[in-house]
């Protein structure tokens, strides 16, 4: 993105740049940036989807933040879960990354983020990039977490959303990268139309 150039929902639906589609697959790239290892970027105006072509000389449509007010929210959420603010995500502080399922023909993928390791560390982040729901789905996680709920901030604050549908059971360790027997399954709800 650079000066004259197009802003993201732009580039993906330039027809509606603020409609359903460039909201969902703009924020579903939002969630992927803030999870990731580095440091994440924000683009003016992205957090309320400022749209059309990029110009340093016109100053950014404050009054969207209202229109938008749940994609702010998510933007802030995102940021928050980031910076460990409640104290249960400091692996996405950390650089370490395991991605431990990809499925190329569903689009889904998750991987494990970590700092240390241990409790209030560990991160599991699961994405579904398809337009379809992924019922039944069969995901495993990278390590053991008494008490840890799948439905987690990240899977509420995102547009990929976590349901699930039977108990976890966990992978004995983090190195691991094969399934236990019973694994938990999800409703991924589908990101795009």
């Amino acid at each position: 993105m650079a000066n004259g150039q197009a802003r993201v929902p732009q580039e993906i639906n330039p027809q509606d740049p603020k409609g359903w589609y460039a909201q969902k697959r703009s924020t579903l790239a939002a969630a992927m940036v803030f999870t990731a290892p580095g440091i994440p970027m924000l683009f003016q105006g992205q957090e309320f989807l400022e749209g059309g072509w990029f110009r340093d000389t016109l100053p950014i449509d404050w009054d969207q933040r209202d229109e938008f007010r749940g994609i702010v929210r998510l933007y802030r959420d995102l940021i928050r879960l980031r910076l460990n603010r409640d104290g249960f995500t400091r692996g996405l502080c950390g650089q370490f990354t395991q991605v431990y399922h990809l499925t190329d023909e569903r689009k889904v993928i998750a991987f494990h983020r970590w700092d240390r390791g241990g409790p209030a560390d560990d991160v599991v982040v699961v994405a579904n990039f398809s337009h379809e729901p992924q019922d039944g789905h069969v995901i495993g996680f990278p390590a053991a977490g008494p008490g840890s709920s799948a439905s987690t901030a990240i899977g509420k604050a995102t547009v990929t959303t976590l349901e699930v549908i039977q108990a976890p059971m966990w992978f004995p360790n983090r190195a691991s990268t094969t399934a236990s027997p019973a694994m938990p399954r999800f409703r991924l709800a589908p990101t795009v139309c």
